[in-house]
């Protein structure tokens, strides 16, 4: 095996170190691209107009879009908190509410917590299940023992097409 003279090139490569890293701009902010924010509003110049001018834009980082579609979709997030969270009402008893719903629907208790399937007595129990279940926020086999029907009936129930009633009776308790 012969000896092989390094030629000038690698020999200051070897004695100069590692090259020095490139920075990459897109990749610096930990893998955000730091120079996309302005683009978002139309370009840096449409970006400082606003500025200039005060102009407030309603903007979410997280949603792509401006405006009327940002707006609505946090008013649609807010309303859909509001209908998930239970402290958000008073909660009644479900003999109360029972007692209430029938009193207006014309159905005997009796008939509501037996297996009955008439047509208003399965109308009357469809409507307690969503108030119950939707509006006050009992859970399906909760409110299953107390109508005596299955915990799937229930809830089957309760996620059918809401009664136009429902709205009514839930601002009435």
């Amino acid at each position: 095996m012969a000896f092989e003279p390094r030629s000038p090139a690698r020999v200051t490569r070897s004695v100069q170190g590692p090259p020095a890293p490139r920075r990459r701009e897109h990749i610096a902010a930990g893998g955000r691209d730091v120079k996309a924010k302005p683009v978002r509003r139309g370009g840096l110049a449409q970006v400082l107009s606003l500025r200039r001018k005060g102009t407030k834009v309603a903007a979410d980082a997280r949603i792509p879009g401006s405006g009327d579609f940002v707006e609505g979709l946090l008013a649609d997030a807010a309303r859909r908190e509001r209908e998930t969270l239970r402290l958000a009402r008073k909660v009644i008893d479900l003999a109360t509410l029972g007692r209430r719903l029938l009193a207006k629907e014309g159905v005997t208790e009796g008939a509501l917590r037996s297996g009955v399937r008439t047509r208003e007595v399965v109308r009357a129990r469809r409507l307690f299940c969503q108030l119950a279940v939707r509006g006050m926020g009992y859970s399906g086999a909760e409110v299953a023992r107390f109508v005596g029907v299955t915990t799937s009936a229930v809830n089957r129930l309760a996620v059918s097409e809401e009664l136009p009633e429902v709205r009514k009776y839930l601002n009435a308790l």
